[in-house]
Formats: C-alpha cells, structure tokens, sequence
C-alpha cells in the first residue's frame, strides 16, 4: 500500500516459513535465488561461518513490485548464532555487535541500492533470537491481532475495565478479509489488486474494493503516527 502512496519501499522476509517471498516470487524464480543464494541467509552466511562480514552483493530482487529481501528457510541456522551473540554483546565483543546489528547493515545497504524512504520488515509470531535482532533495527513496530472465540470471551468478562475502543495505540481495527487471501495467493499480488479474472467477483469484487480503501486509511494512520512524509494520499 505505501507503494501505491508513492513511497519507494524494501520489504525483508525474516519469517522462517518465507511466506512473503512465496506470494511474492514464482517458485521457479525463487529456487533460483535460493540456489545462488541471493537470500537473506545467503548474504548473512559469511558472517555466521565466521569467514567475513554480510555479503556486500546488491541484496534486492524485485519483479513488479517493491524490492524484496528474498526469504529462505535456512535462516533457522542462525538463530542459534545470534543467541550465543546476546550476552558477549553485554560483555562489549566487537564481532557480537556486529552479528546482531546484520539485519540492520543488510537491510540498510537495501534501502540505499533502491533508492528506499521505507523498510517493511516481516517477521514471525514469536520471540526467538531473529526477531528479537530484527526489532531492533526497526524503528517503530505494528502487531496486527486478529482475535479467537476465547480472547472474544476474555473482553466480555473484563466488562469496562478495559477500553478498548479507546486505545491510542491501536491505529484502525480492520474486517478480516479472509475470503480473498487464496486468490491473493494463487495471483501472487495483493488483495486490493485483484480483479475479475482472478476471481474477484460479486461480493469478492466489492470486498476487494472495500480493503484498498481501508488498507490506505490504516497506512496514512500509521505514516501520521511515526512522522511518514506520504506524497499521495486520502486526506
């Protein structure tokens, strides 16, 4: 969506399943990648052998939309690394900082080969070792929730003791477009792309045209709250 705002964007796949890159690239390009290891793991990996620092290779591959930070599901091998890593960071290690700062670096050298005024990282459900470097580099982050029957049920037991309609750090509370997400997948582009020949039809194509406009509002709310110059926007 920042993308269509005008801001050029690098997205970092640190997910260990991938996913981002797997609804981003055709499976044959992304075997390729992963075979040249032009990935996140591929360029991190002279650091984790201990031969050297990131890669410095242009670390971007992007087909038609935002440059992307190839996942690949060898980055698991690294975790181990960076947990080693945190406490010789507490004891000053030069090479400790440098392990965990390498998200940063990598991410950094993207954003500047693509000419980027933003970096969208995703990452994992979970506290592990490369999320945990991962949010370090990042400026600010957005947790999407989406709620289960019992976490329904735990809000009515609180009654009004917590307000959650008044919560400021809550920037839009989103309809949960689940219908839409395999066709999504199957056409590997976004939701708010889709059109008539890629199934969206009847009510998937009102639902379509209903979350670009609620995608745009939740990215200028976002962009508001961290001080994000947006060239085009709803005002």
């Amino acid at each position: 969506m920042y993308a269509e705002l005008g801001i050029s964007v690098v997205t970092s796949d640190s997910d260990l399943p991938a996913n981002l890159t797997g609804m981003s690239l055709d499976e044959e390009l992304s075997g390729d990648l992963c075979q040249s290891e032009r990935t996140v793991y591929g360029w991190l990996r002279p650091l984790l052998r201990a031969v050297g620092d990131i890669s410095t290779r242009d670390p971007v591959c992007s087909e038609d939309g935002p440059a992307l930070l190839v996942g690949d599901l060898r980055l698991s091998e690294f975790e181990e690394e960076l947990s080693s890593q945190w406490p010789s960071a507490l004891g000053g290690n030069e090479r400790a900082f440098r392990v965990l700062s390498a998200f940063r670096r990598l991410m950094q050298n993207a954003a500047r080969g693509s000419d980027a005024g933003l970096i969208l990282l995703d990452l994992g459900p979970n506290l592990g070792a490369i999320n945990r470097a991962s949010l370090i580099s990042a400026d600010y982050v957005v947790i999407p929730m989406s709620p289960d029957l019992f976490s329904l049920q735990g809000l009515r037991n609180l009654g009004g003791t917590l307000p959650v309609d008044e919560d400021p750090n809550r920037p839009a509370l989103l309809e949960h477009y689940r219908s839409l997400m395999p066709l999504a997948q199957e056409a590997r582009k976004p939701i708010f792309h889709l059109e008539p020949a890629d199934g969206a039809i009847g009510s998937h194509a009102v639902a379509a045209h209903n979350v670009y406009r609620d995608l745009e509002q939740l990215a200028v709310a976002i962009a508001e709250r961290t001080a994000l110059h947006l060239p085009s926007a709803i005002r």
